[in-house]
């Protein structure tokens, strides 16, 4: 009973090639009939049999996969990111997210998510299909992941280097050139390494600072616009901070934050 029990958590979606292949034996019984050709009848039978054994295989391919989520990334609001996944079992020509495996034990695989607000957010399920054998019915299984993934909000503002450093101020000034970084669309365009575009890579230059103050502080009551934009400009700085190894904190609500993770939660929960 478990196994037909697992057949029927399946879906079946007949494609135009089956409904060919049904019409092609119902043309083969009408001939057979008419004229009592056995020659058709015998084709009609082998033709009926091969799709049986079809539909058999191609459930039984797809039946006992399995998917299971792995570690979780850091997520930001209306960017997309891949969680890693893992598929368990025997398939072939397994589909997910349109981009087809052959599984034989296990394999690691990158599921592409994109939400657009901050905030807890759940993946409930992942639907995995095959065509497999003979191309002849969708399988469609419905795999259950429950997953709740924390979103943080968007990365979006002015660069770190733009609102603190752009000048010479009390918070530092530019002392000198340090190499190149990944291009962020919140660099000035002054700062584009244009040899680098030549070669068809973005690439912005990275300065050094002197500054009077050895931590900088970003402070939500300070920050000009709406709740949600002065949330992604705090993100925004303290990512940037974290990755070019500056100190730095964050006031918000009387709270003073000085770890990444914590701080990334605070704003996605505020």
């Amino acid at each position: 009973m478990q196994s037909f029990s697992n057949f029927f958590n399946l879906k079946f979606k007949p494609l135009k090639s089956f409904w060919f292949a049904i019409l092609l034996i119902i043309l083969l019984f009408v001939v057979a009939y008419v004229h009592n050709n056995n020659v058709a009848y015998i084709v009609m039978f082998f033709l009926f049999s091969v799709i049986l054994i079809a539909i058999y295989l191609g459930a039984r391919n797809i039946k006992n996969m399995n998917l299971e989520l792995l570690y979780e990334p850091k997520v930001f609001a209306n960017r997309a990111f891949k969680y890693k996944a893992k598929l368990c079992s025997c398939g072939y020509a397994i589909y997910v997210q349109d981009k087809r495996h052959n599984i034989n034990g296990e394999k690691l695989i990158d599921l592409e998510y994109k939400f657009n607000k901050r905030g807890f957010h759940k993946i409930d399920s992942k639907e995995i299909y095959s065509y497999y054998p003979l191309g002849l019915i969708k399988y469609i299984k419905r795999v259950i992941l429950d997953k709740e993934v924390l979103v943080f909000p968007e990365l979006k503002g002015k660069s770190l280097e733009k609102s603190f450093f752009s000048s010479n101020s009390i918070n530092g000034y530019i002392n000198d050139f340090e190499g190149l970084k990944n291009y962020s669309q919140s660099d000035n365009i002054s700062d584009i390494h244009w040899p680098s575009v030549a070669k068809g890579e973005m690439a912005s230059k990275k300065f050094s600072y002197n500054s009077e103050s050895d931590t900088l502080v970003f402070d939500y009551n300070l920050i000009s616009g709406d709740k949600e934009s002065k949330l992604s400009q705090l993100a925004l700085w303290s990512v940037e901070a974290e990755s070019m190894g500056y100190k730095y904190i964050v006031k918000i609500d009387r709270k003073v934050l000085k770890d990444i993770d914590e701080i990334l939660k605070t704003l996605a929960l505020y």
